[in-house]
């Protein structure tokens, strides 16, 4: 990538905008160091923190590539970050014009969304976004200009979509005209190409972009419009506790799989400086060379018993912890959703809060940004009077579970009529509603079909076959 010219600005202009950012600066200092700079719960008058005292970071003590470094090395961290976009993005939207029967807008996005692969692109957008305050999304766009500062209003065709983390997206200015729309805003963006993103000693080229060419994300956002909450924030002192106890667990059960020896001295026996080398030696051979075997005089060995404890009830707490502060159920976290008598809940739980994150934040903050936006510049046009956007029910079966339900219901009912003694205890329409649990419309029809069906006369001796009435 060449490097390319930014905005020319004469002295005075340089100096209006230093000032207004500097001018914005203090007033954002000042307003997020209030809150940053807030310590740990002090408790018997202020004599003890108990942050402190449990080794917990303070607030504006967690840095971007805290948050970084456990995405790309905690197991349970990672999983907080990805989970909820994964479930999310697990069934693709469905785009609709109004008054179009042959729905040839939904048929022109999907032909569009395919050629620039823009789900995939805004699936590592949403996960990237979430690890720090914010991510953006920066559109490569054929429009002519030869620099990324300068404003685009129109453009032929969308070349590219890159998605940028807080750390390689750095806020260069804002907008501080209180008559601007975009007040309070990103005005331009510096951002930073390179292979490793949240390591230093790379290297790096950076680029001015003015916001017009960016789509700007943030997750949970409370107060700022632009800095969201970063997904492990909340849960992040309980990840600390379970690093602790899972590589506590794995150094106590490392020590304990090879316990200690006591060497003592016979009574009466005195060992010299040659005796003392030479079961140092014999000591390391055993202990680093596998020997099984140590000659020793006048030394009795002992073995130390290890003390081995059970680490699982101590992370259950945690991870119980970690599911109430980040929503995801236990279940899901864990991984183990499948096969729990629970499960269903949790998965119709956690499916509900998927659709409301799909339908409050993927759409408006994500989707239809981009698709306005590429509306705007003429890129791809939307419909003069609207669109909507469908999403399937993360809920609804997919075809192999559908086929897998239909098999063993086959199977049961197979059973069921294959048995003269079941059908003694309980009707066939009574074991369609109870036990197959099938709907009355269905139960209905089933039985109405049964009516028709008679058994014919036995063939050679056979058993009786069953045919259907035309």
């Amino acid at each position: 990538m060449k490097r390319t010219k930014g905005i020319q600005l004469t002295s005075a202009e340089k100096d209006e905008q230093l000032r207004r950012n500097l001018l914005y600066r203090v007033l954002a200092t000042s307003i997020l160091g209030s809150r940053t700079s807030y310590g740990g719960t002090q408790t018997f008058g202020g004599l003890r923190d108990v942050s402190s005292a449990l080794g917990y970071p303070l607030l504006d003590g967690i840095k971007y590539a805290d948050y970084y470094y456990r995405f790309r090395r905690q197991d349970v961290a990672n999983v907080i970050i990805t989970k909820p976009v994964e479930s999310s993005w697990e069934r693709f939207p469905v785009l609709h014009a109004w008054e179009d029967k042959e729905d040839t807008f939904r048929y022109a996005w999907d032909d569009f969304e395919k050629k620039n692969r823009i789900y995939s692109i805004l699936q590592r957008a949403d996960v990237i976004s979430g690890i720090g305050r914010y991510g953006v999304l920066l559109m490569g766009l054929n429009d002519g200009a030869d620099s990324f500062a300068v404003p685009v209003t129109s453009a032929s065709e969308l070349l590219y979509l890159q998605p940028f983390s807080e750390d390689n997206a750095t806020i260069k200015s804002f907008v501080i005209d209180k008559n601007n729309p975009r007040f309070g805003q990103p005005e331009f963006y510096s951002l930073k190409l390179n292979d490793n993103p949240g390591l230093t000693g790379v290297s790096t080229f950076e680029i001015i972009v003015h916001h017009s060419r960016i789509i700007h994300i943030a997750d949970n956002l409370v107060e700022s419009n632009i800095y969201g909450m970063p997904r492990l924030e909340k849960a992040f002192n309980r990840l600390l506790n379970l690093e602790l106890i899972v590589g506590g667990s794995a150094e106590m059960f490392w020590q304990g799989a090879f316990p200690g020896l006591a060497f003592q001295a016979k009574d009466g026996f005195t060992i010299s400086e040659t005796q003392l080398t030479d079961l140092q030696e014999e000591i390391k051979n055993y202990v680093h060379q596998m020997e099984r075997y140590m000659r020793l005089q006048g030394m009795d060995v002992k073995s130390l018993a290890p003390i081995v404890a059970d680490p699982s009830k101590h992370v259950d707490v945690q991870m119980k912890m970690i599911s109430i502060a980040t929503g995801i159920p236990k279940r899901i976290l864990e991984g183990s959703e499948r096969g729990e008598l629970s499960s269903d809940q949790d998965s119709q739980n956690w499916a509900k809060k998927c659709d409301n994150r799909r339908k409050t934040y993927i759409e408006p903050f994500i989707l239809r940004m981009l698709i306005d936006r590429l509306n705007e510049l003429g890129i791809f046009k939307t419909p003069d009077d609207g669109y909507t956007i469908e999403w399937p029910d993360l809920q609804d079966p997919s075809e192999k579970d559908r086929a897998e339900v239909g098999r063993i219901r086959s199977e049961a009912i197979s059973k069921y009529t294959s048995s003269p003694d079941a059908q003694l205890i309980i009707s066939f329409e009574s074991f369609l509603e109870e036990i197959m649990e099938l709907s009355p419309e269905k139960v209905e029809r089933i039985m109405e079909e049964s009516k028709n069906i008679v058994p014919t006369e036995p063939d050679g001796g056979g058993d009786d076959e069953i045919e259907t009435l035309k």
